[in-house]
């Protein structure tokens, strides 16, 4: 069991993806929850892949007390993606405390990133301003003898079959997948659309009582 650091700490982190009006240069920009009982500093890093070469860094220094921070990151000409070329790039944030002699390590977060702007134009749905044509399946968590326990490793055949088929999207029906399906498909190059579990097929039949009920007690209104 792994435990959030009492003194500092990284409570959650938003990124975004931003490029530019001709899709060719970029903006990372990163927003931090934390929790600082002491000053602190947090190093932002962006890899090209897992171990690649580095790309942009910035660093900037937090005080005590400081719930929120913000920063971003230039990026030349990323590669884009899209589900046919899924690249991805590594985000490292790393926050530290105390000074140079006692500089110490408190968090780490390595989060893998795309570049991609997606967007309604002309009534198209367009991918780093190309439209697109989503060819996709309906996917139901569920193993033939494990039923809905099922295996991570059941889950990433599903998306290399789909893949194989030259299938490019995925819908999650009816309820939220696997926790990790959605960056597996971010890795491998699929569209998810995500579902929560809000269905509402049965309160048609409690509409049609009720209004059965008004019409017992006062009468048609037709």
């Amino acid at each position: 069991m792994v435990a959030f650091p009492a003194l500092a700490r990284i409570d959650d982190f938003f990124v975004r993806t931003e490029l530019d009006d001709k899709y060719e240069d970029a903006t990372l920009r990163l927003a931090l929850d934390v929790t600082l009982r002491e000053d602190c500093e947090v190093s932002v890093l962006l890899r090209d892949g897992p171990r690649g070469a580095v790309i942009s860094t910035d660093k900037t220094s937090l005080s005590a007390g400081v719930s929120q921070a913000s920063r971003s990151l230039s990026v030349p000409n990323p590669h884009k993606w899209t589900a046919e070329t899924p690249r991805l790039y590594t985000l490292e944030i790393k926050l530290y405390s105390g000074g140079e002699e006692s500089r110490s390590l408190r968090q780490e977060i390595t989060h893998r990133v795309g570049f991609r702007s997606v967007e309604l134009k002309n009534g198209n749905i367009c991918v780093n301003g190309r439209p697109i044509t989503f060819r996709g399946v309906n996917r139901h968590d569920h193993h033939p003898r494990r039923g809905r326990a099922v295996p991570w490793s059941f889950v990433r055949n599903d998306v290399l079959l789909m893949k194989r088929h030259n299938i490019n999207a995925v819908r999650c029906s009816h309820y939220p997948s696997h926790p990790g399906l959605v960056g597996l498909c971010d890795e491998l190059g699929l569209w998810v659309i995500d579902e929560a579990d809000l269905e509402c097929h049965g309160f048609s039949m409690v509409a049609d009582a009720a209004l059965e009920r008004q019409e017992t007690t006062f009468g048609n209104p037709a």
